[in-house]
């Protein structure tokens, strides 16, 4: 009889152990260009993981290097399940992640039966899948973890360029030098209307470390007027006119003596009302309330309304914010809300440091300096 009682034990561990392994197996798709199942493809450096609650999810942030799919900005937040046998992120490795959208649609999603993998494993995919489009990750993100050996294929090489009218549209204006007066109030503005650039164009070719600590002149020229506002750390508010929402074009960055500067651009000539301040965390997103995390000592936020960072068809209209890296005061630049016609952001510095608001037209811009 013992032997009888051994023998159905090990009989029923062993079909135990065979359904466990079953429940952990996915037939996963072959590599394809093929994706139209898919929310986002990407490839990235996981910045954190953390566990997001019920239903057992975890929630993953990842700094976007490459993307050939989907509207992402420097920085994309997916969940994927808590279980024993689903992908498991480690933070500071790098991945080639296929993504959906959740059946909300409000968040992107990963599974064990997606071609999800270390990038090291993932060559078959990118020969597959070719270049993609080049992204500009957020400095620092990963809190100096290491990278993978991996490396995606080199992109195509291009000749070092020079910045023209054509190419980018930079700041200038006439700042007072170091020794005057920050709260001087005689900066005049001269815009200049530029083409409009593609927010899908590859990083810039790479500048000696000599070029990029010295700082830009501030050429952001025109006819329009401007309004300034005192060099503060305390909160500024407007209220907006416009009757529908203004839509967020573009964000980028520039350092220039004396102050890093922040330029939230729009579409039209509107502009809609603002309230900066300072915040402590916890800082939330402000749909969801999820908590996030912001590079940075002091923390700026921003709150646009009305306006909106996406179009009629629900794609991103302003994503990667250009020109954030090696600022000596600006750490990092979060969206935080794009919801009923609010749009947030944090901004991550070094301090807390005094700012000044100016309001610049043709085309519409916010600009936020930050003094050094």
């Amino acid at each position: 009889m013992k032997i009888i009682a051994l023998s159905l034990s090990a009989l029923a561990t062993l079909f135990f152990n065979a359904a466990q392994g079953d429940a952990c197996k996915c037939a996963k798709p072959e590599p394809s260009k093929d994706l139209q199942k898919y929310h986002a493809v990407f490839a990235g450096r996981v910045v954190d993981v953390l566990d997001a609650g019920p239903p057992l999810l975890v929630k993953v942030r990842v700094a976007v290097e490459r993307s050939w799919k989907g509207n992402l900005s420097g920085e994309a937040t997916l969940y994927t399940a808590h279980s024993s046998c689903d992908v498991k992120f480690i933070k500071g490795e790098s991945y080639l992640i296929y993504a959906y959208a959740s059946e909300d649609g409000d968040d992107l999603r990963t599974s064990l039966c997606t071609r999800t993998d270390l990038l090291a494993n993932a060559r078959e995919d990118l020969a597959v899948l070719g270049e993609g489009r080049a992204l500009l990750a957020k400095k620092g993100a990963a809190s100096g973890a290491p990278r993978t050996s991996a490396a995606l294929p080199p992109p195509r090489p291009t000749r070092p360029r020079t910045e023209t009218a054509a190419q980018t549209i930079e700041l200038k204006a006439e700042i007072p030098a170091e020794t005057s007066p920050p709260e001087s109030r005689t900066e005049k503005a001269r815009l200049a209307v530029k083409p409009d650039l593609s927010s899908n164009r590859s990083e810039p070719v790479a500048k000696s470390d000599s070029a990029r600590e010295a700082p830009k002149k501030d050429k952001e020229r025109g006819a329009g007027s401007d309004k300034t506002s005192e060099w503060t750390d305390q909160a500024t508010t407007k209220t907006g006119e416009a009757a529908a929402p203004i839509i967020l074009r573009e964000v980028r960055t520039g350092r220039q003596q004396g102050f890093d500067r922040i330029v939230f651009e729009f579409f039209g000539e509107q502009m809609p009302g603002y309230h900066v301040e300072y915040s402590a965390p916890p800082l939330v997103r402000c749909a969801s309330g999820d908590e996030v995390r912001v590079l940075g000592a002091a923390f700026l936020k921003l709150q646009l309304k009305p306006a909106q960072n996406h179009n009629e068809s629900g794609q991103v209209t302003a994503g990667t914010v250009k020109g954030l890296g090696r600022l000596p005061v600006v750490r990092d630049i979060l969206l935080t809300c794009d919801f009923e016609g609010q749009v947030g952001y944090v901004i991550g510095l070094a301090a807390i440091k005094r700012y000044r608001v100016t309001e610049l037209s043709q085309p519409s811009r916010l600009v936020i300096d930050v003094e050094h």
